[in-house]
């Protein structure tokens, strides 16, 4: 049984760049601001606790000898240590970045197209977690420490300023439409829009920085170290190019007010309760036949004088 179609924004959709053009400038310009450190980190030119994380990982004795395709999934456990989760299509906007750092340092480095592409692509969501929580670039380390799950054994020293980030933990909060879906399951038929864009409850941003007790965690001022911007002017990455999709005239809908229910509740009845997006509007087609009669009497009245005023300008010539 299908209850209705709910209209699904792009932003969260895992192939909205590729096959829907999603863009979002704020995020891919701090993700072009970023590549070139990332690039350096990756390089060994600059100091990244990612780095020796990752070192550490790989060189664990359960990590399989041989057997290529078991070792990247073991590898790939290296990704869950990072709880950062960004909307699928910002995720998606990072793919050319990750594709363009894996096509310049592949066969330049020990590490892997495969290691390459995991590592980037953890720090390129860092820079997206950041524009979600509104920071400036200095903050970037506390975030990357924020989004770490360590063990016991791996938290940093109690002397040092990154302790409770490195305690505390990054929460993303449900949009209005992932939620309507929760609540309804599958039985939804998703519609993309592409003007669309998600919807958050009142006064609830897309991620919170909490400290271990739930508390708001408060950033510190730092010296910068572990930004990963660059003054450098960004390296464009390579986009493959695709046409526009020609914009479909917007129809005339009539929606009913729903005062005071959250916007989950409004978000389902505006989709789900029969006929209330589909009824007719009997007013502006009235309106539109009555001015299309005025303009067309009027058209007709300005034809008609046209020969009397040409038989004027020649009586007085002729007299």
């Amino acid at each position: 049984m299908q209850l209705g179609i709910i209209q699904w924004p792009p932003r969260l959709l895992e192939d909205a760049t590729d096959l829907h053009t999603y863009q979002n400038p704020q995020i891919q310009s701090a993700l072009e601001s970023s590549y070139p450190r990332i690039r350096h980190i990756l390089e060994g030119q600059e100091n990244h606790p990612i780095m020796s994380l990752f070192s550490a990982w790989i060189s664990d004795q359960r990590r399989p000898s041989t057997n290529n395709i078991k070792q990247q999934q073991f590898d790939f456990g290296f990704n869950d240590q990072f709880r950062l989760d960004v909307l699928p299509g910002d995720y998606s906007l990072a793919d050319p970045f990750a594709y363009r750092l894996n096509k310049d340092l592949r066969n330049k480095l020990t590490l892997t197209g495969y290691h390459i592409n995991l590592i980037s692509l953890i720090l390129f969501r860092i820079v997206i977690t950041r524009v979600y929580l509104s920071r400036p670039p200095s903050d970037d380390l506390q975030i990357f420490y924020l989004s770490h799950s360590p063990s016991r054994d791996t938290l940093l020293q109690n002397n040092t300023p990154y302790v409770t980030a490195q305690r505390g933990i990054l929460v993303r909060n449900k949009t209005v439409q992932e939620k309507v879906v929760e609540m309804i399951g599958h039985s939804l038929r998703k519609k993309v829009t592409l003007d669309s864009d998600v919807q958050l409850e009142r006064n609830t941003p897309l991620v919170d920085a909490q400290t271990e007790t739930g508390d708001v965690y408060t950033f510190i001022e730092t010296d910068g170290t572990g930004s990963l911007e660059d003054s450098v002017s960004p390296i464009q990455p390579t986009i493959r190019a695709k046409p526009k999709p020609k914009p479909k005239p917007k129809q005339p809908t009539t929606s009913i007010p729903v005062d005071g229910l959250p916007p989950t509740v409004r978000v389902i009845k505006e989709n789900y309760q029969p006929g209330s997006l589909t009824q007719p509007d009997h007013q502006r087609a009235t309106e539109f036949v009555d001015v299309k009669k005025t303009s067309d009497t009027r058209k007709r009245k300005r034809v008609a004088t046209e020969p009397t005023r040409k038989s004027n300008r020649l009586r007085k010539e002729v007299v």
